[in-house]
């Protein structure tokens, strides 16, 4: 009759593997995947991703036993989105053997997410200057340091580049004002021209 451990064996041979076979098949078939809901500003996306799908896709062959390349290649490529099934057709040399659409479709995800990314580095919101008139002059306190006295120091090539990229006031370096309405270091009306006596 054998051991115990043989007739596990041999139970799991007549009777899951067909279950088994017939569930990685009925998998093969049917599964897809699915569009999420868009984000603004992207592509659409789909669940399970394409890593994962292909992934669950090359499990499920093993299982089926199916070794039809295009029997594999017809699922697989009503499986991943209509788009990237359309550029791997498109191609002028379309892929035979289903190891090569992996590739292929991954490859075009990838290259598909970086031209993304890099779009939306790209759209970055422009700089706006907001003009701020001085504040009105108060009392001076005798006792607070005389700030019109401090010398400004002349802009270096890299700060003055620090202050055009963050937008700061060339006089006192912060922002919220341009130079010449800096109320901390205001400019100085300028001198009427002295006549000559003739």
């Amino acid at each position: 009759m054998g051991t115990f451990i043989v007739f596990i064996t041999n139970f799991k041979t007549a009777f899951e593997h067909h279950d088994v076979k017939s569930n990685a098949i009925a998998w093969l078939s049917t599964k897809r995947m699915v569009k999420k809901p868009r984000k603004d500003g992207r592509r659409d996306e789909f669940s399970p991703s394409l890593t994962e799908y292909t992934s669950l896709f090359q499990n499920n062959v093993a299982m089926s036993t199916i070794d039809d390349e295009n029997v594999l290649i017809g699922y697989y490529s009503t499986g991943i989105p209509p788009s990237l099934m359309r550029r791997i057709m498109s191609m002028d040399t379309i892929p035979t053997t289903i190891s090569d659409w992996y590739k292929k479709a991954i490859h075009f995800q990838t290259q598909w997410d970086r031209a993304d990314e890099i779009a939306r580095r790209n759209i970055k919101p422009s700089h706006s200057y907001q003009m701020f008139s001085p504040s009105p002059s108060k009392s001076r306190d005798p006792n607070v340091m005389d700030v019109d006295a401090i010398k400004i120091s002349k802009l270096t090539s890299e700060e003055r580049k620090r202050c055009q990229e963050k937008g700061l006031c060339f006089r006192c370096r912060k922002s919220g004002h341009l130079s010449n309405v800096c109320p901390t270091f205001p400019s100085e009306p300028k001198k009427p021209a002295a006549k000559r006596v003739q």
